[in-house]
């Protein structure tokens, strides 16, 4: 990668709705983002295009850009947004040379190199090994999932759509609510439950069966999003909101350790997206960490990986500048 001292490095994560925008600085580091509504523009290059002709004061060199899906022969299309993220595209209706696609999670992958231990609130478990691979998980408009392999000093991110494995019950109440979306749904992936909807989803579900939702009200249930579950758990006014986010923060909890059992993630696992840093206390740490250690025969094996909630803003474009400044210095010594 090439380019004259004036040029711009431009780095973007765009998730089901919100659209973030920077400017990358010289050292790999992101600048202040930029954050767009994408129900706001009819396709990615126009929300690129705004944002170019706003802010960039050169010409841009190379972008890399995540997105929430996965990645075919350098397009995403997304997988709860209407855009399509195409490589070849960009590069003709923005003039930049160079442009790096990846999916958001494994952005954040390449990211966790450049966390420190003030980006990080830890979950219990032993200390991590940098050598050994580490997951990343997280929910927000959807469910996203990658790892961290280091190999020869190389650290590998993976690619992945974790977010739609199956999801297991593992109690009474668990399996209630199992057997109504299955009856309604077919399929429950962990995204199922595990995403905004995926809370607005269990929340709605509790009513039903519990029988607090007659036809009358149903569809007022239905209306309620996760920020308006959120905000009646914290008044302490709805025990089937708090309720609700016990079960998330549970379930999270297993997904995570099954993602911790494939990987062999002793150098941690780290949780990203958007819900459960904005939860604060509603975020069940105690429920999380059990469902996450309760792998039977495994049970010491997981008590001793550590899991990290990220606290630092935008990892996904920490990660992305990172990946420029990478194919930078390869060009350099090429």
């Amino acid at each position: 990668m090439r380019a004259d001292a004036a040029s711009s490095y431009l780095v973007a994560d765009i998730g089901g709705t919100h659209a973030r925008f920077a400017l990358a600085q010289a050292d790999g580091t992101p600048g202040t983002p930029v954050v767009m509504q994408t129900c706001d523009f009819a396709d990615f290059p126009q929300a690129l295009s705004a944002f170019i002709d706003k802010h960039a004061k050169g010409p841009v060199a190379a972008a890399a850009i995540c997105g929430a899906g996965p990645v075919s022969d350098g397009v995403i299309a997304m997988t709860n947004c209407p855009w399509i993220i195409d490589r070849r595209q960009i590069a003709a209706a923005c003039g930049i040379a160079e442009v790096e696609i990846i999916n958001d999670f494994t952005a954040i992958a390449h990211a966790l190199p450049h966390l420190g231990l003030a980006d990080l609130d830890r979950i219990g478990g032993g200390e991590a090994d940098p050598a050994a691979p580490a997951g990343v998980l997280g929910a927000g408009t959807g469910l996203g999932v990658s790892g961290l392999i280091s190999k020869n000093e190389t650290a590998i991110a993976l690619s992945g759509e974790g977010g739609h494995v199956g999801l297991s019950p593992a109690s009474d109440r668990e399996l209630e609510i199992f057997r109504h979306l299955l009856a309604e749904r077919g399929r429950i992936s962990a995204e199922t439950i595990l995403s905004g909807p995926g809370i607005a989803t269990l929340y709605r579900t509790l009513a039903i069966i519990d029988g607090a939702a007659s036809r009358a009200d149903e569809h007022k249930t239905a209306a309620l999003t996760a920020e308006h579950i959120t905000q009646r758990a914290a008044a302490g006014t709805d025990a089937r909101a708090v309720e609700t986010l016990d079960l998330f923060s549970g379930w999270l909890g297993a997904v995570a350790g099954d993602l911790a059992l494939t990987l062999g993630a002793k150098g941690g696992i780290y949780l990203a997206g958007g819900i459960a840093g904005r939860l604060g206390p509603l975020f069940n740490k105690t429920l999380f960490r059990q469902r996450f250690e309760a792998k039977g025969r495994f049970e010491s094996y997981m008590a001793a990986i550590p899991c990290y909630l990220i606290t630092r803003d935008n990892p996904a474009l920490i990660g992305l500048a990172a990946l420029l400044r990478q194919s930078r210095d390869t060009a350099k010594s090429s």
